[in-house]
């Protein structure tokens, strides 16, 4: 009975890493090769993620930055370069382009 038990849960946990596997390789098919996107965008926030660096022995964790556009009445929040954060007004009205979770442009 035991063994039993063993071989369902071993086949739990591959199907699982099947699954996690199929979905890691979705998003990044979905950002790397999906349709772009153009939409008229507003600016509704945008904000640092990790104030403070941490540091883990000799490595320094970067801070993150995101802005969130409203996109057809729901919020979409984008991952930005700290060079390309404070191009970004609250706001500020434009068309954006994007792909999956990339931002092409917003002019």
């Amino acid at each position: 009975m035991w063994e039993k038990a063993q071989d369902i849960f071993a086949m739990l946990m591959v199907a699982f890493t099947v699954f996690y596997l199929g979905f890691l390789l979705w998003r990044l098919y979905r950002g790397k090769y999906g349709p772009v996107r153009t939409v008229k965008a507003q600016v509704v926030d945008k904000y640092k993620l990790d104030t403070q660096t941490r540091v883990y022995g000799n490595l320094a964790k970067p801070a993150r930055f995101a802005v969130v556009f409203c996109v057809n009445g729901k919020n979409r929040r984008f991952f930005v370069s700290e060079f390309s954060y404070g191009g970004y007004r609250k706001g500020e009205s434009g068309t954006l382009k994007y792909r999956g979770d990339r931002i092409i442009s917003f002019e």
